[in-house]
């Protein structure tokens, strides 16, 4: 089971839709990011942690997923 996804560094744009259940670290920072999949929430495991930091991120989807709720 794969528990930590990290593609940091890698000029990314986007995040694929679908991620495997269980999955406990999301290391995407320090891409081009601009958005996140809406159901990004629902595939991270409870007490799962993320980092996308140094992403061009809109600020509203940085305070959605800090509160929990990607919308």
């Amino acid at each position: 089971m794969l528990h930590t996804f990290a593609v940091r560094g890698n000029q990314l744009t986007s995040l694929p839709e679908a991620r495997p259940p269980g999955l406990v670290l999301l290391l995407a920072n320090h891409n081009q990011l601009t958005s996140l999949p809406e159901n990004l929430l629902t595939h991270l495991s409870a007490g799962a942690e993320s980092d996308v930091s140094g992403n061009p991120l809109p600020e509203q989807v940085l305070t959605n997923l800090h509160t929990g709720s990607i919308l």
